[in-house]
C-alpha cells in the first residue's frame, strides 16, 4: 500500500500523468468500453514487436522509446448524451495544472476534440486528447516527451484509436523503388 502512494504521489508531482480511474463509471453505460494502460516497461515490450524496417512502426518505435505511459479510455454508448461536461470536470480540472496548456479546441454540433499539451521548461514532455461523438469518447493521456511529428504515427497502435477526429501530422512512407 504504502508504493502505491508513492507512485501517486510521483504522479502528480510530474502533473503529467492523469487519474483517469474517474472515467470507469462510463463503462457501466457503455455499450463497449477500452482501458488501455501501459508504463514504461509494458511499452518498452510492446515496441520490442515494432519493425525497424517499416518507417512508420519504426518512427512509432522511436517515440514510444523515451514515453513513460500511454494511458487510453474509450468508450461508446448505444445511445448519445450518456457522457456529460460534469463527467469529464475532473480530467480538465487536472489539465489546469502547473505545466498544462490547451493546444486545440475544435467543436462541430454533437462532436468536439480538445488537445492539452505538458512542458517543463521547453521540453514537450506529454499530451492529452479528449474527444467526444453523440455516442463515443476517448481520452488519451501520453506521458514523456513526445515528437509531435512523429505522433501520428501511434494512431491505431497502443489501445490509441486510429482516429480521434482531429488531425495530427503522419509518418510520411516513402515510394518503393524499383530494382532495374
Amino acid at each position: 500500500m504504502k508504493w502505491v502512494l508513492t507512485l501517486l504521489i510521483a504522479a502528480v508531482a510530474s502533473g503529467q500523468q492523469l487519474d483517469l480511474s474517474q472515467l470507469d463509471k462510463l463503462a457501466a453505460r457503455a455499450k463497449s468500453s477500452v482501458n488501455v494502460t501501459l508504463d514504461e516497461d509494458k511499452l518498452r515490450f510492446a515496441s520490442a514487436f515494432l519493425s525497424t524496417e517499416d518507417p512508420n512502426q519504426s518512427a512509432a518505435k522511436n517515440l514510444v522509446g523515451g514515453l513513460k505511459a500511454i494511458n487510453v479510455r474509450v468508450f461508446e454508448f448505444d445511445e448519445p448524451g450518456q457522457v456529460s461536461q460534469s463527467d469529464l470536470d475532473g480530467i480538465r480540472s487536472q489539465l489546469k495544472g502547473a505545466g498544462w496548456s490547451k493546444l486545440i479546441e475544435a467543436k462541430d454540433r454533437d462532436e468536439s476534440a480538445e488537445v492539452y499539451m505538458f512542458s517543463k521548461g521547453k521540453e514537450f514532455a506529454g499530451l492529452t486528447i479528449i474527444a467526444s461523438e453523440k455516442r463515443e469518447l476517448a481520452v488519451v493521456n501520453i506521458v514523456g516527451p513526445v515528437d509531435i511529428k512523429t505522433l501520428g504515427s501511434l494512431a491505431g497502435k497502443f489501445g490509441i484509436p486510429k482516429d480521434l477526429g482531429i488531425p495530427l501530422p503522419k509518418t510520411v512512407t516513402p515510394p518503393n523503388k524499383k530494382n532495374d
